[in-house]
């Protein structure tokens, strides 16, 4: 439930009668790797300022360096944490060693954040 490659997010909130708005005063870029997300959480991050790059899940670690992101979002996702943290953790572990480097999790994302951390999880 992952992209296949990269790319860049543009489309804002919803508002009637305009359509979804495209922020184009952009300060913050978050690189988001993509474990299934849902395009509000997008969305969101896009009306809040933010330059948005999505990423597969199975990224490595440069590929997000090369962005230069001010942040990384761990998504959502239907997947399974004992299956996606496989890959997961370690590409996180990688990003835990970058200095300054915002990361946070929404729902899975946060789960495969504490396996990466050393937490135990269970259902």
């Amino acid at each position: 439930m992952t992209c296949r490659t990269e790319y860049d997010w543009h489309a804002g909130n919803w508002d009637w009668p305009g359509g979804f708005a495209e922020n184009t005063q952009r300060t913050l870029r978050v690189a988001v790797v993509d474990f299934g997300i849902k395009c509000n959480i997008l969305r969101c991050l896009v009306s809040t300022g933010c330059k948005v790059r999505v990423f597969p899940a199975e990224t490595s670690a440069r590929s997000l360096q090369d962005f230069r992101p001010d942040g990384v979002d761990l998504s959502n996702g239907p997947g399974d944490l004992a299956t996606t943290g496989l890959y997961a953790v370690p590409l996180i572990r990688e990003l835990l060693d970058m200095p300054d480097l915002p990361i946070f999790g929404i729902c899975l994302g946060h789960q495969i954040l504490a396996l990466a951390l050393g937490a135990i999880t269970r259902r």
